[in-house]
C-alpha cells in the first residue's frame, strides 16, 4: 500500500514541543507496520526543511530531512507538469492553498491509498482522495 503523508505529520514528529509529536510518531510507525510505502514530492520535503529550519538548526534541519527522504520506508516522487496543471485548478475550483492542491492532486494521479494528514478540512475538499487522519477521534 502507497500513501502520502503530509508535511506537518513529519514536522510534528520531529520537535518535541508540540502535542502531537508522539501521535505522530505512533502513526509513522503504524504505517511501517503494516508495510506501506510512505510518498512525498518536492512540495512536501520544501515544507518540511522550510519548517524545520525555522524551529531547529540549519544543520539539523538539514539532517532531518535527508533522514526522512533517505528512508528505505520513504519513495521520493517528482511532480510532473499534468499534475502541476491539475493542481492549478483544483486549487481555483476547491478553494485550497496550492501546495494542498499539488499534493492532492499527487496523490490522486499516482492512485495512492490516501493522504495522512492533520489537515483535514481542506483534504476533504478534494473528491476522491481518501484522506486519513492523524488523530481517529476527529
Amino acid at each position: 500500500m502507497k500513501v502520502f503523508v503530509d508535511s506537518n505529520i513529519f514536522i510534528f514528529a520531529n520537535i518535541a514541543e508540540y502535542p502531537e509529536q508522539e501521535t505522530a510518531k505512533e502513526k509513522l510507525k503504524w504505517l511501517i507496520n503494516k508495510s506501506c510505502t510512505i510518498l512525498v514530492n518536492p512540495i512536501i520535503v520544501s515544507e518540511v526543511h522550510y519548517k524545520l529550519s525555522r524551529l531547529l538548526s540549519a544543520e539539523e534541519a538539514y539532517e532531518r530531512t535527508l533522514k526522512i527522504i533517505s528512508s528505505g520506508h520513504v519513495e521520493y516522487v517528482p511532480l510532473g507538469k499534468g499534475t502541476v496543471l491539475k493542481a492549478i485548478e483544483l486549487s481555483r475550483s476547491r478553494k485550497i492553498r496550492i501546495n494542498d492542491a499539488l499534493i492532492a492532486q499527487h496523490a490522486l494521479d499516482l492512485n495512492a491509498e490516501g493522504l495522512v494528514t492533520d489537515n483535514t478540512k481542506d483534504f476533504v475538499k478534494v473528491e476522491g482522495l481518501k484522506v486519513i487522519k492523524l488523530r481517529e477521534d476527529e
